[in-house]
C-alpha cells in the first residue's frame, strides 16, 4: 500500500498522515508522534498490532507478561488487555491463550506485518546466508551418502570374496581328506593295483611264482 503513487505523495503533503500510515504497516504505538490522536478503533487496531511485533520480537518463550504487555500498549487495566487480546485472536491476528491466573499470554503464532525498505538488505543478507548454508548442507549430505555407497559396496565385494574362499577352502578340505582316506584304505589299494596290472601292455607277462 503504501508503494502507491498517491500514498508516496503524501510524504510532502502530509508527512504526519505517511508516518501514520507507516506505523499502521509495520509500526507500534510508541513510534505514533506526540500529539496524534487516534479515533478508538484506530488505536484499538495499532495496539493489536503491537501485540504482533511484541510477541514476534519476544524471547521469552512466547509467554508474554501481563505487566509487559500493559505497559507496551499503554493499558490500565487487565480487562483492557484481555479485551484486546481476545479481540486479536477472534480476527486472526494471533493464536494465543490468556492465562489469568498466571497473569501471562502464550502465543502459538501471529499474523505477519509488512517490513520497512530499510531492513530489506539485512533481509536478503539473512535469506542469502541460510540459502548458502542450506546449500552447504544438502552438499555435504550428498557426499556423505556417496561415501556410505562406498564403503556399503566394498564390504559387500569383500563379504563375497570372503564367501567365495570358504568355499574353495572347503572344496580343497574335503578333496585332501578324501585322497587321504583312500590311501589308508585297503581295499581301495587293492583295487587300485588290480586296475593298473589289468592295464599291463600287449605282450607284457606276469612274473611266474615259485
Amino acid at each position: 500500500m503504501l508503494a502507491q503513487h498517491n500514498i508516496q505523495a503524501l510524504q510532502q503533503s502530509n508527512p504526519t498522515l505517511y508516518k501514520t500510515l507507516e506505523i499502521f504497516a509495520y509500526g507500534t504505538l510508541k513510534d505514533l508522534p506526540q500529539g496524534v490522536n487516534l479515533p478508538p478503533a484506530a488505536l484499538r487496531k495499532l495496539q493489536q498490532l503491537s501485540l504482533i511485533t511484541l510477541a514476534a520480537n519476544s524471547t521469552s518463550n512466547r509467554q508474554l507478561p501481563y505487566a509487559d504487555v500493559m505497559q507496551y500498549l499503554g493499558l490500565s487495566s487487565v480487562r483492557e488487555l484481555e479485551d484486546i487480546v481476545i479481540d486479536a485472536i477472534y480476527n486472526k491476528l494471533i493464536k494465543a491463550r490468556l492465562d489469568s491466573k498466571g497473569q501471562f499470554i502464550e502465543v502459538d503464532d501471529w499474523a505477519s506485518r509488512d517490513t520497512p525498505a530499510s531492513n530489506i538488505p539485512a533481509i536478503v543478507n539473512v535469506l542469502t546466508e541460510f540459502a548458502q548454508s542450506a546449500t552447504d548442507v544438502r552438499q555435504h549430505t550428498l557426499a556423505d551418502a556417496d561415501r556410505r555407497d562406498a564403503q556399503v559396496t566394498a564390504e559387500r565385494k569383500r563379504a563375497q570374496q570372503a564367501e567365495a574362499d570358504l568355499i574353495a577352502a572347503r572344496k580343497a578340505l574335503d578333496e585332501s581328506v578324501m585322497a587321504t582316506m583312500n590311501s589308508h584304505d585297503p581295499a581301495t589299494s587293492s583295487r587300485a593295483k588290480a586296475s593298473r596290472s589289468g592295464r599291463q601292455r600287449p605282450g607284457q607277462t606276469t612274473p611266474a611264482s615259485k
